[in-house]
């Protein structure tokens, strides 16, 4: 199980987002471990009521970035092409 103490949520950085010079990543496409990890984020963020842009609930999709804070930090939590990313910046681009 994946455990990320003192974790708040901030802000879901929707499609199309991703995790700039992560320090951690690997493939999630077989890992149930992340996948409940996202949807523990996705739980945490409906819940304190952060919202897509758009305004709808945070869900997953490709390309989706969720910033929070860990004991203080600012750490990102991305997934993108089957690839879990960890790091503390963040690119959002726009149309």
């Amino acid at each position: 199980m994946i455990e990320v103490y003192g974790l708040k949520p901030v802000k879901f950085h929707w499609y199309p987002s991703v995790v700039m010079d992560p320090v951690f990543k690997m493939d999630y496409s077989e890992s149930i471990e992340i996948k409940k990890f996202c949807n523990r984020l996705i739980d945490e963020f409906n819940k304190v009521g952060i919202k897509n842009p758009s305004g709808g609930d945070v869900r997953h999709d490709n390309k989706i970035v969720f910033e929070c804070l860990v004991n203080g930090r600012t750490v990102m939590y991305g997934f993108k092409d089957w690839q879990f990313s960890v790091g503390f910046g963040v690119m959002t681009l726009t149309y």
